[in-house]
């Protein structure tokens, strides 16, 4: 059964992984187009009338709304292929926890990875880097003011390891249940330290983000990974 388990978990990561590798060059696209639309508008602007302008500034609001979620959008579904490819062996070791927090983010990314949803972004085969993105931001005047919000990647210190060994412990039969209680209290906390270590990692992964220091108001993988962090690391 464990096997079995085993390959079902592996292959809903690689379905997760295709759909996000489908979506996020779409995003980046949509993020380009976006750019050069405000881009326009930055040369427009100077040239017409102050009525013209006037006119202009919903059209150009809700370029400018529909760029920031679109980077908002593309934040959250790099976080979690970053996740996805986490070694294996973090996986195997704490495989509940982490597929309970990608299921979470998955779902509340769903709506910006169903193709119905993204029908209408831009079509492309072409490969996308992360620089490519900043570059497509740094076309409009909307944009470089977003990257001068990009902070530098911040310092993400370990959780310092509290673990320590156990006295020696009676074997007498007299005390065998309680020595058994505290083998397995300390089981227990040396889980919830690793747990833990796992989730400042995970949230390391988001401060190395392409955007980070950006507005991300929406940002749905960080409600992911802090109700993760509240429902399994649980001791003091």
């Amino acid at each position: 059964m464990r096997i079995e388990s085993a390959i079902d978990l592996t292959q809903q990561r690689k379905n997760w992984t295709y759909r996000i590798d489908q979506a996020i060059p779409r995003w980046g696209a949509w993020v380009e187009h976006l750019s050069n639309s405000l881009k326009g508008f930055d040369q427009w602007r100077p040239t017409v009338p102050e009525y013209l302008q006037r006119a202009s500034a919903n059209l150009e609001a809700e370029l400018e709304r529909y760029l920031a979620m679109a980077i908002n959008h593309i934040h959250d579904l790099w976080c979690i292929q970053e996740w996805l490819n986490l070694p294996e062996q973090v996986f195997t070791n704490h495989e509940n926890l982490l597929m309970n927090l990608l299921v979470d983010a998955m779902a509340r990314c769903g709506r910006i990875l169903s193709l119905e949803n993204i029908d209408f972004l831009p079509r492309t085969t072409e490969v996308l880097t992360a620089e490519d993105w900043l570059n497509y931001l740094s076309i409009s005047e909307f944009g470089r003011k977003l990257l001068q919000s990009v902070t530098e990647e911040q310092e993400v210190n370990d959780v310092v390891s509290e673990f320590t060994e156990l006295p020696f412990l009676p074997r007498e039969a007299v005390f065998a249940s309680a020595v058994r209680a505290l083998e397995n209290a300390q089981s227990t906390y040396q889980l919830h330290l690793e747990q833990r270590q796992l989730i400042t990692r995970l949230r390391a992964v988001m401060q190395q983000s392409p955007f980070k220091g950006m507005p991300l108001a929406h940002s749905q993988v960080a409600t992911s990974l802090n109700e993760c962090e509240a429902k399994h690391v649980v001791l003091g």
